[in-house]
């Protein structure tokens, strides 16, 4: 009987595992399970408001407007990726939305996990040009992490986004 139920689980598995990537080819079960973008912001942790995302949203929009880059924020909890997970996915998530212009690949995806207590700056090539890992630190740890700390995440994010752009828009010139 045992034997059955571990075959069943087995037969399962591969089946769930079949059909996954039948439906998405090349890419991993972990792609696949992903949270789809709903915009610009994307609040899967609920750490804003209503209000709060549609100002985010707004700066966010404007400055893709003038500029022509394009910046994805997202939060996640811990139920969308385990923790030792968490930098890579931000890494996906900017491949698998096409963040930043085609062509250009002049996006930034800006995740954080309130839960994790982690939050991650990635640029796509063409912003990793004008931008540097170094410059993403600074920003963290100067903008957007204080802020975290003292449970103000609207803050901190809307503090380290407005140096983000800056920052891009200064050497963009």
């Amino acid at each position: 009987m045992k034997n059955s139920y571990v075959s069943f689980l087995v037969i399962l598995l591969i089946v769930f595992f079949y059909r996954s990537e039948a439906q998405n080819p090349g890419l991993t079960l972990f792609e696949t399970n992903l949270p789809k973008p709903v915009g610009l912001v994307n609040d899967f942790e609920n750490i804003f408001t209503d209000l709060e995302e549609f100002v985010l949203d707004s700066v966010i929009r404007a400055f893709k407007d003038e500029t022509r880059m394009e910046i994805a924020l997202v939060s996640l909890d811990s139920s969308h990726v385990p923790v030792q997970r968490f930098d890579s996915l931000a890494n996906v998530l900017g491949n698998l939305w096409g963040v930043g212009a085609k062509g250009d690949d002049n996006g930034v995806v800006v995740a954080i996990s309130k839960s994790w207590r982690k939050m991650r700056l990635v640029y796509g090539d063409g912003t990793a040009n004008i931008i540097s890992e170094e410059d993403g630190t600074f920003l963290n740890n100067t903008y957007f992490i204080p802020e975290f700390r003292a449970g103000n995440f609207y803050l901190g994010t809307m503090n380290g986004l407005t140096q983000l752009m800056e920052l891009l828009k200064q050497r963009s010139r």
